[in-house]
Order: structure tokens, then C-alpha cells, then sequence
């Protein structure tokens, strides 16, 4: 007799595959959920951020080579050099004399003499600094000199203060008195440590002349001025420079 041996209990395929589906949509459920859709506003974002990183590439690069190409390539020393040779050229005598041209021309400044009374305060201030601070002189004898020249300026000062009211009026009624005290007080200092062996120069007879010279020349120059043309006064400067070196 013959038998076969069938397990206890064989599920149709059917339900095999139900079974099968049930177990996938469980596993899906208990798993990672399905990727969402991604915000437009978001990406909106990232591409203009993108798009903003590769025009800011892009700039930086032909920066870079419009500066290899244009700009020049130079050193701290020709920096330097350069800054100089600029320097020179805004504190010569014809920029000076063109800049006051300028003034009289287009703004109707005719009161040249002031303006150039005006720019040298500042550096006649500052040589003064320097010659006080450079120039040896005896402790007790600076002081007295410098106490007399502060409280002979205060003096002045008050007194054109009181006498006239406009500034400027002022201004020259300082200018014609007190430079002169503080000129005598460095020429005096000069006169008493005179060095002959290192100072060529007297400072009673060739440094006054000196002084004189460049001060009356400048006063004549802004005098002419007035009535003389910006190229005139290029082409006399040019010549000046030639008449020094021959004489």
C-alpha cells in the first residue's frame, strides 16, 4: 500500500501572495517614509545661490586678469618712488602757482598774497617746531624765549582781535609782527651755538639773504600773477630754472 506524506497544512497560492503583500505593505509602513516632493521655494533658493557663486567666479577672475593687464605690476620700492616723484609735483612751484591761477580765475580771488600768506602758516609753523626742537640751546634761556614769544602772540592777538572784526584781518595783523619775533629769537639761537666747522652759512648775514630772497620771490611771482595768463606763467617757470643754473 502505497502513501505519501503531505505537511499539516499547505496554504493555497493565493493566499501566499496576499501574504506576500501584506508582509511588503507592513515592511513599507514601518520603514523610511516615501520621499516627499521638494519645496519649489527652496530650490528656488539653491539655484539662485548657485547661480550667484558662479557669477562671483567669473567676476573674480576677469578682475584677476584685467589687473595682470592693465594695472602695473610693481614693487614696494617703485611704489615708493612713484609716491615721491608725485609728491615733488604737487609741492612745486608751478602746481602752486597754477593752483592759485585756478582760484583767481574760476572762484574771483584776486587777494593772491593772502592765500599765499595763508599756505605757508602751516609749514613756517613747522620749521619753527623743528628748529626749537633741534637747535641746542640753554635749558633756562628756551624757556624765558619761549614763555616771551606765547605770551607776545596772546598779546597780539587780543589786540587785532579787538581792533578789527574780520578774520582775516586779524590773521595779517598777527603775521606782521609776531614771525618776526620768532625769527629773531632762531637767529639769536643760531648766533649763540654757531658751529663754524659744520654750519657754512652766517646765520646774521647768509641765511636772513637767503630767507629774504625766497620770500620776496614768492611775493613777486603771486604780484605778476594777476596779471599774467596760466601758460605765461608755465613758460617763465621754465625759464627760471635756466636762469638759476646759468647764474
Amino acid at each position: 500500500q502505497s502513501f505519501s506524506v503531505t505537511p499539516a497544512f499547505s496554504p493555497p497560492s493565493s493566499c501566499r501572495i496576499s501574504a506576500a503583500a501584506m508582509r511588503a505593505s507592513q515592511g513599507s509602513g514601518g520603514g523610511a517614509a516615501p520621499a516627499k516632493e521638494e519645496d519649489p521655494t527652496k530650490r528656488l533658493i539653491r539655484i539662485c545661490l548657485s547661480i550667484a557663486v558662479r557669477v562671483n567666479k567669473t567676476f573674480l577672475l576677469l578682475t584677476s586678469c584685467l589687473q595682470t593687464l592693465l594695472l602695473p605690476q610693481l614693487s614696494k620700492y617703485q611704489y615708493r618712488v612713484y609716491l615721491l616723484y608725485v609728491l615733488q609735483v604737487v609741492s612745486s612751484d608751478v602746481f602752486q602757482m597754477m593752483l592759485a591761477k585756478c582760484l583767481q580765475s574760476y572762484y574771483n580771488m584776486n587777494n593772491l598774497l593772502l592765500l599765499l600768506s595763508l599756505s605757508s602758516f602751516v609749514p613756517f609753523m613747522r620749521v619753527v617746531y623743528n628748529l626749537w626742537t633741534f637747535i641746542p640751546c640753554p635749558a633756562m634761556a628756551s624757556i624765558i624765549s619761549n614763555v616771551a614769544l606765547l605770551l607776545s602772540l596772546i598779546t597780539i592777538l587780543v589786540l587785532g582781535i579787538g581792533t578789527y572784526e574780520n578774520m582775516f584781518m586779524v590773521f595779517t595783523y598777527v603775521n606782521m609782527v609776531w614771525p618776526w619775533l620768532v625769527l629773531t629769537s632762531i637767529v639769536s639761537r643760531l648766533f649763540i651755538e654757531r658751529q663754524a666747522g659744520r654750519n657754512p652759512f652766517s646765520p646774521v648775514k647768509d641765511l636772513p639773504f637767503m630767507g629774504f630772497l625766497g620770500a620776496g620771490s614768492w611775493v613777486l611771482c603771486f604780484m605778476a600773477l594777476k596779471q599774467m595768463t596760466i601758460t605765461d606763467c608755465l613758460v617763465l617757470m621754465v625759464l627760471d630754472n635756466v636762469l638759476a643754473a646759468a647764474v
